[in-house]
């Protein structure tokens, strides 16, 4: 009948964008997973929070006076307006079939109107002397002060993975400091599951 086929019209679900955290520790292995991903996933889509920093001198940096240094770990580091533009933008249309939309940056779920988006939020965590060693091995700009780290970065972190801890859900947390081919696989698996569950 007219009716049934509108009921069956009704439940055959649409294409849409998953959306996939992936966040945590600096220098825990985002980026290589997030390249990973695109690679095995062709259509999937990614956006990057480092790529909304504001610019160093944006008055609404939340400054370390110890270090007439900008707060890079701090939430107002960040234009959440226009990455949220950006990402609403790029998802108006929806996908031909069921792709991923990943967001990577290490403070993403601390964004309430963020966190609520995700459907998979992978978390990296590392040692604090294994953060070190390889924040040593990398250029910041701009660089990062004698003590930034002590200071700043590494209470951030942890005072970023506590609140994400109490106020967020499934969150699936990684060891930075295992097998990254190991890591790529166990997230590939879980996302390639989730894709088949919704198809």
């Amino acid at each position: 009948s007219e009716d049934g086929g509108d009921q069956r019209a009704a439940t055959t679900p649409k294409p849409r964008w998953i959306f996939v955290a992936i966040t945590g520790v600096t220098n825990g292995g985002k980026t290589s997973l997030i390249e990973h991903l695109v690679e095995q996933f062709p259509g999937s889509e990614a956006i990057h929070q480092d790529l909304f920093f504001r610019l160093e001198e944006d008055p609404n940096h939340e400054m370390v006076p110890q270090l007439n240094h900008a707060n890079w770990e701090a939430l107002s580091s960040v234009n959440w307006d226009r990455l949220l533009d950006d990402l609403k933008q790029r998802t108006a249309l929806p996908p031909p079939e069921n792709r991923l939309f990943i967001v990577d940056g290490h403070i993403v779920l601390n964004v309430p109107r963020l966190a609520g988006l995700f459907e998979r939020k992978y978390f990296f965590t590392l040692t604090k002397e294994e953060c070190f060693r390889r924040r040593q091995q990398r250029h910041y700009v701009p660089p990062d002060p004698p003590g930034y780290f002590d200071l700043v970065v590494w209470p951030m972190y942890l005072s970023n993975k506590r609140d994400v801890e109490a106020t967020v859900p499934d969150v699936r947390y990684l060891d930075g400091a295992a097998d990254m081919a190991e890591i790529h696989r166990l997230v590939r698996d879980d996302l390639e599951a989730l894709l088949k569950s919704e198809s």
